[in-house]
Parts: C-alpha cells; structure tokens; sequence
C-alpha cells in the first residue's frame, strides 16, 4: 500500500541477528519471549516497596481489573 514505509534490507536483518547472537538474547527472539531486562535486580525487599508504593497510587484499583486508567499528572 501507498502508506507503507520500506522495511530492513536482508543485510540489516542479518546484522541485527548476528548482534543478537554475540549478545546472548537471540534465545529469546528465536520464541518470541521478552528479552530480560538489563540492570541490578532488585531484592525482595526494593520489590516489596515498590509494589507498596504502586498499591497507594490513585489507579491501581483500575489497574487489577483492567478498566482503562485515566492519565493522572505527575506531582
């Protein structure tokens, strides 16, 4: 169609799959799962806050059960 915008040649593809590859997460590509984020993991105690201080936000009733979630600003 008149609105599609040209892809990735084969060389880019191919590129990106060798990166992919050199990196360590093509096992995740080659099923579609998602990829592990990068960075410090977390302990159970920063998990346990930040679910707490998710808990407390005005939208997280909305949130568990799937309602759209109205754009709150930030403080």
């Amino acid at each position: 169609p008149e609105h599609a915008e040209p892809g990735k040649s084969r060389e880019q593809v191919l590129a990106e799959m060798d990166q992919s590859k050199k990196e360590g997460t093509w096992q995740y590509h080659r099923f579609g799962a998602p990829v592990p984020a990068k960075g410090k993991a977390m302990t159970r105690e920063e998990v346990l806050a930040d679910l707490e201080r998710s808990q407390k936000h005005p939208s997280w009733a909305a949130r568990r059960v799937g309602a759209p979630v109205p754009a709150v600003p930030a403080p």
